[in-house]
């Protein structure tokens, strides 16, 4: 065997191998999520003028005057992953009900009745309400500026020290 030709065979043996372990890591995974459910890393907070979830208004366009941040844990989202931002109009976030009141909950109630629709009772899933099944908000925020390890942002309707999950970048000038 010549030299190249063992070098492709060994290249095919280690990517099988490499290959086979993979599938056998998404395999244990796959029985972890089945079992608990996905798991997530806080990547930063929210730093906002609103202290308490009393009073913090549900829509980002209800509050322009609203400014806030968010601080990047910088263990995790280095200036590298977001500097970027600053290029763009506004910003989707995706953050943690985090002082949600029923989270010992099993079951949730399909319908709810939100302020705005003085009464009218709708799907919980077609509505900003943090009670749902999933704990997960979503904001979309204007982008003020980009810092070393925060992007300023108005139109912050999310309570000083939410957890944040992500962030993706828009244009909706």
């Amino acid at each position: 065997i010549s030299s190249a030709a063992s070098d492709v065979y060994k290249r095919q043996v280690e990517r099988a191998g490499r290959i086979s372990v993979q599938q056998g890591k998404r395999q244990v995974s796959k029985k972890v999520i089945e079992e608990i459910g996905y798991t997530y890393k806080q990547i930063g907070t929210i730093e906002s003028p609103f202290p308490d979830r009393r009073g913090t208004p549900r829509q980002p366009s209800l509050v322009p005057a609203a400014n806030g941040r968010i601080r990047f844990d910088k263990r995790i989202i280095q200036h590298e992953h977001f500097k970027e931002l600053g290029q763009f109009s506004h910003v989707w976030v995706v953050f943690v009900f985090h002082n949600n009141t029923n989270t010992e909950k099993t079951s949730f109630a399909a319908k709810i009745k939100p302020p705005r629709l003085h009464g009218a009772r709708v799907g919980c899933l077609s509505t900003r309400s943090p009670h749902r099944p999933n704990n997960i908000g979503l904001s979309v925020c204007e982008v003020i500026g980009v810092g070393e390890d925060f992007i300023e942002l108005r139109c912050v309707d999310m309570v000083h020290g939410t957890p944040v999950l992500d962030g993706e970048s828009t244009s909706l000038l």
